[in-house]
């Protein structure tokens, strides 16, 4: 892990160097201005196919009453809801960078920018609570972002008078990388709890990641001052994250009555986010474990390790002067 980093730091140093020794070629130095707006694709398959596919389940009581029998003791009734979600390929990347151009050929850039994948699914269910069977819309909502500190420079292997076509190359330091998934249960059934709301949000994150990219872009030019381009690379990550430092918040009520026994979401041992596991039907696995001298069960949670590697194309509108 530390030779990926200083080896990626190197690189850093030398793109500068290189920008630098370019300096004494052609004319004076000029600055540019630009926004990106784009998309990329990290390969985060843990999150993709692993959290976002397991379900919730849990159980709260009823009485017979309420299913039309007689006045009797609470009886427990099991619950699982199969809201899994589904994420576009790519999240939504935008940015700006500073460049100063030594001359037409190369030039140095400093960037910052934000990425962030969003998903959301909504279906209705019917879950026991406060003794009754109750209808309810139930949404799962997930973000994940990140913000990043970039370093890097560009080499013009093709220049025309509106055109010119150049390589990148840059090193990203990743930071702030974010995820939070909300669970809304909206109650629409006619009784005390209709136009109730409870939501469920576990929020984790994890710090420093370095990534390195290489690319191709092009850049046509409107005036001497202005231009539009576009660009795409590769982002390399120097290693895997997890998710740590986990937040919960609910604001359901002792008297709902409710017990979640298996949440798409869990802490492991060390502290990490983890997945919860599932056998071929979907069903969460359990794992027994001694509590107090006791044996009970309880819902198995993977590693989740992410690894944001990926493809990116961005757009960009450059101002020079």
């Amino acid at each position: 892990m530390v030779i990926k980093y200083n080896v990626l730091v190197l690189f850093a140093v030398f793109t500068i160097i290189w920008c630098f020794n370019a300096y004494s070629e052609e004319r004076q130095g000029e600055w540019s201005f630009s926004s990106l707006y784009g998309a990329m694709q990290p390969s985060v398959s843990l999150i993709e196919g692993g959290l976002f596919r397991v379900p919730l389940v849990g159980s709260g009581e009823l009485k017979e009453n309420a299913i039309g029998g007689s006045e009797e003791q609470p009886r427990s009734v099991d619950f699982r809801f199969d809201n899994y979600l589904i994420a576009a390929p790519f999240g939504g990347k935008s940015s700006f960078e500073l460049q100063w151009h030594p001359n037409d050929k190369y030039s140095l850039l400093f960037g910052f920018g934000s990425w962030e994948k969003t998903t959301a699914s909504k279906q209705l269910v019917k879950i026991p609570s406060q003794f009754v069977l109750n209808t309810v819309d139930y949404e799962r909502r997930a973000k994940l972002t990140y913000t990043e500190f970039t370093i890097g420079g560009t080499m013009v292997f093709w220049r025309r008078p509106k055109y010119t076509f150049y390589a990148r190359g840059s090193v990203h330091e990743v930071f702030d990388i974010d995820y939070r998934e909300d669970m809304v249960f909206s109650y629409l059934s006619d009784n005390d709890l209709l136009g109730n709301e409870r939501v469920r949000t576990m929020q984790a994150q994890t710090a420093g990641l370095v990534m390195a990219q290489i690319g191709l872009g092009a850049e046509w030019f409107f005036q001497k001052w202005i231009s539009v381009g576009v660009e795409a690379g590769y982002l390399k990550s120097e290693r895997n994250v997890q998710l740590r430092d986990i937040v919960r918040k609910d604001d359901f009520v002792s008297g709902d009555n409710l017990v979640f026994s298996g949440l798409p979401y869990g802490e492991l041992s060390d502290g990490t986010l983890g997945y919860m596991a599932v056998d071929k039907d979907g069903n969460p696995l359990k794992q027994t474990v001694i509590v107090n001298g006791e044996e009970t069960q309880e819902t198995v949670y993977r590693r989740m390790r992410l690894d944001f590697s990926g493809w990116q194309v961005l757009f960009r509108v450059n101002i020079y002067y």
